[in-house]
């Protein structure tokens, strides 16, 4: 059941709406259907929830078909398909910028709304931003930069500043206009639509009222009014309330506002908005979904719509692949694209979404249940029934459970699982299966959730988070069909269910310990109290396997390494990208230029090999030059004249901590590493609390520079040697190593 996570990296062009849409990595779709049917496969999207995906998809020579039922998302995805041309952005604000407005022009109108001073030079200008007090309902801080004097600053606001913004906090005609965009007088929906204007500022609405009145009389010809649209999202999205300051909620999920939030400029949100929508890249053929008419390969067809209408028209078995992101659910994201859906391109194409101003909470059993409906009619148009591969970007274990729970429930039979705990990706396979109509014993689920964390954390041999054990019991219950069953037994989503067993079966003092002083199941670190047995951690594996394809002998780039790395180490084993950059840098060197990396040329086998052997025999002479009697090889052991041991020293060229964490811990023993080894020592040290607790129970690690040094010290003495081991300086951040 487990797979190799695709590869992907952080896109250098996040594009819009990006702290709502999935933050899928780059490459990561692309990677995936390399492994995954042929060219020219009809892909099906049932959730449109992702352009990314379906721009990689496409580019990857499928055929694909998306049903998208939020136009919001739909725009984007469009453009990303058939990105706007830079002329086109800039011309399309020009227009509005030199839009009529009041005897002057729009750009200096809606500038105007945030005028203040210069606290330097008093010239008046307009701030980029201001900063509210939740509570206190008023601006404190303004955020400006001074073309005159070139005063860039975060200063306290004036009693100008907050006269001018609370001046449009009251319902006047642009509150009523921007209300009457998205619902009439006497509909039942009406209050819902004012809670969430609520949202925005009352300036912010006002400027934004301003800017779609004046959209509405610009004779703009395709693509500029295209263009404009996508601008006024852009603007819709940096000016209301859910922007924390100073850093807080990057991903909003509550449709508040925060104890401090940002205004933003409105027309600076505008201006901004240009290079937000540039994408990079060739323009791939889209189409509106004409019934019966089907992509060609490398091209996307999008139907307006949810699944369940798209599925209906499709032929069975027509579609060879289903490829998704599985949407998250988001409160303010639904919500708002009601209302900017409406604002844009009003009511008729906003109806299908507008039920989400009435929802208030998506819960997880919510999901589960509305993911189970929209598969069931996937089924009948799959090819075979499989198979499906959906990814999970923010796959927190509630979002995990619901997703395979409604997948269980609609009949698939899970057949692959991986997941990158740091950046929270998960991707999971799925096939058609018999649908399960028979309940399950509890005691059965109980048995299994503890073989099933028992057993991840016996494969990777390290204390482990709450989140990748919980996946490992999720998946385990999913591939055995006992979430659905369990589903069938209660007669809803058996979530907490899971939960609530899986807190009882790490709270068993006999079989698991805790490894970390937070009060939360969820935020636990786990180990077993008795594991005997266990491979070599997690943690040392992925630095042999970065070293190994490191000594092959050509240049590597990060992408290939993690690649090796993941076939190796697939599934819930796939390592922390954290662990893996540290190993890489700790045994070679990024080529000037380029995005990739070379074994150093100290890190060969042969010159370490070379580098421990004089180490070891420079520990055993300074031993014998200090008095004392020295033994042994792996350790090195320097012994007072009465036998007792002084001293122990284990020398090797890795960062590998199988060792010292499973041998012997008395007497204490000096690990001596090369000191390259820093740094990827303080990242597992960091990832396993047994190097932590090792290290506070006497133990220490040195460098090979810091032997030699001592070993050319003439005037050492046995009487200090303790005290002059120790003198090496700290060169780690990390305040819980302590690397002598």
């Amino acid at each position: 059941m487990d797979v190799s996570f695709p590869p992907g990296r952080t896109p250098e062009w996040p594009g819009p709406l990006q702290r709502f849409l999935p933050p899928l990595e780059e490459g990561v779709v692309t990677n995936a259907l390399a492994e995954l049917g042929a060219v020219g496969d009809l892909v099906f999207d049932p959730f449109g929830a992702s352009p990314r995906l379906v721009r990689e998809a496409a580019a990857a020579g499928r055929r694909v078909l998306v049903a998208a039922n939020n136009p919001v998302t739909r725009f984007v995805l469009e453009h990303t398909l058939s990105p706007f041309k830079l002329s086109d952005l800039q011309s399309a604000l020009a227009h509005i910028a030199s839009a009529a407005k009041d005897g002057s022009r729009m750009e200096p109108f809606l500038l105007d709304l945030y005028r203040t001073n210069c606290s330097r030079c008093g010239e008046v200008l307009a701030a980029d931003m201001f900063i509210w007090e939740k509570e206190a309902h008023t601006p404190v801080l303004k955020v400006y930069a001074c073309a005159e004097c070139g005063n860039a600053v975060q200063e306290v606001v004036s009693q100008a500043d907050q006269d001018l913004a609370l001046s449009f906090e009251g319902r006047g005609l642009h509150y009523a206009l921007a209300l009457q965009r998205v619902v009439p007088a006497q509909d039942p929906d009406r209050r819902h639509a004012e809670a969430a204007l609520a949202i925005y500022p009352g300036r912010a609405l006002y400027g934004l009222t301003t800017l779609l009145n004046k959209l509405d009389q610009l004779s703009l010809p395709d693509p500029q009014r295209s263009a404009a649209q996508a601008l006024m999202l852009s603007a819709f999205d940096s000016s209301n309330a859910l922007w924390d300051h100073p850093e807080g909620r990057e991903r909003p999920l509550q449709l508040s506002p925060s104890t401090q939030y940002r205004e933003m400029n409105v027309w600076r949100a505008m201006e901004r908005g240009v290079a937000e929508w540039v994408v990079a890249g060739p323009v791939i053929e889209c189409s509106s979904w004409d019934q019966g008419e089907l992509p060609e390969a490398g091209t996307v067809v999008l139907f307006a719509g949810p699944v369940r209408e798209l599925a209906s028209q499709l032929p069975a078995g027509s579609v060879q692949q289903v490829v998704t992101v599985l949407p998250r659910p988001n409160q303010p994201y639904w919500t708002l694209s009601a209302l900017w859906a409406a604002w844009l391109w009003g009511r008729k194409v906003a109806a299908p979404i507008m039920a989400a101003l009435r929802r208030r909470k998506y819960g997880w059993a919510w999901h589960a249940t509305a993911l189970r409906a929209g598969l069931n009619h996937v089924r009948p148009v799959m090819e075979g029934g499989g198979p499906v591969m959906a990814f999970m970007p923010e796959a927190e274990p509630g979002f995990v459970v619901a997703s395979l729970a409604g997948f269980d429930k609609a009949g698939f039979a899970i057949t692959g699982r991986a997941l990158r705990h740091d950046t929270n990706q998960a991707m999971f396979k799925w096939t058609a299966a018999s649908m399960v109509t028979l309940p399950v014993e509890e005691q059965l689920v109980a048995q299994r959730i503890k073989a099933a964390t028992t057993e991840l954390l016996r494969q990777r041999a390290e204390p482990t988070p709450y989140a990748p054990l919980h996946a490992a019991v999720v998946s385990d219950l999913a591939q055995r069909r006992l979430l659905s069953a369990s589903w069938q037994r209660v007669g809803s989503p058996p979530l907490s269910l899971v939960g609530t067993e899986l807190a009882t079966v790490l709270e068993d003092g006999e079989v698991f310990i805790r490894l970390d002083q937070r009060t939360e199941v969820e935020t636990g670190i786990f180990w077993l109290k008795e594991p005997r047995g266990v491979q070599a951690p997690l943690a040392d594996r992925v630095e042999a396997l970065v070293l190994e394809r490191l000594r092959q002998g050509d240049q590597v780039s990060e992408l290939e390494i993690e690649k090796h790395v993941g076939l190796a180490l697939p599934g819930l084993l796939t390592p922390d990208r954290s662990l893996m950059m540290a190993s890489l840098q700790s045994y070679a060197e990024a080529l000037e230029g380029q995005d990739e990396w070379r074994l150093r040329e100290d890190e060969t086998e042969e010159s370490r090999s070379q580098d421990c052997a004089r180490i070891k025999e420079q520990l055993v002479d300074l031993g014998k030059r200090l008095g004392y009697s020295v033994r042994g090889d792996d350790p090195i052991e320097w012994r007072e004249p009465k036998k007792k041991i002084a001293y122990r020293f284990h020398v090797q060229e890795t960062a590998a901590m199988q060792m010292i964490l499973e041998g012997e811990s008395e007497p204490a023993i000096t690990l001596v590493l090369p000191g390259g080894r820093g740094a990827l020592v303080a990242e597992k040290s960091r990832r396993d609390a047994r190097i932590r607790l090792w290290i506070e129970a006497g133990n220490s690690i040195v460098k090979f520079r810091h032997i030699r040094r001592l070993v050319d010290d003439a005037k050492l003495q046995r009487e200090t040697f303790a005290e002059r081991l120790a003198l090496d300086p700290v060169e780690l951040q990390d305040p819980q190593l302590h690397l002598l």
